[in-house]
């Protein structure tokens, strides 16, 4: 059975090598996987697009969506190697964000 879970990300305190990272953690998954910000959608399919988005958006946050069996393990795994590049702010902190993952 499919599952859809999400996690918020700030994406301008990551590094390069951060987002590529991302998007080859993305790619191994075999999941579906879409940034989304105040309308706009990517589908994670190529490195382009998600450096494309990424660069085009100048929101503090995404939202990551992941969508397929594996869905849970795929976040679980993203936000333990996300985490590493970046502190994990507590719920309550989001708006005092200045680096990383906001919140899953």
């Amino acid at each position: 059975m499919e599952t859809i879970v999400s996690i918020k990300v700030a994406p301008s305190q990551l590094l390069l090598v951060d987002l590529i990272d991302f998007y080859f953690i993305c790619e191994r998954s075999l999941q579906n996987i879409y940034l989304y910000h105040k309308g706009k959608a990517c589908k994670m399919s190529r490195m382009t697009e998600l450096l494309t988005f990424i660069l085009t958006t100048k929101e503090k946050e995404l939202l990551v969506i992941i969508e397929g069996i594996d869905a849970k393990q795929t976040k679980k795994y993203l936000y333990s190697r996300l985490s590493e590049a970046a502190p994990i702010v507590p719920f309550k902190e989001r708006q005092s964000i200045k680096k990383g993952i906001l919140s899953i």
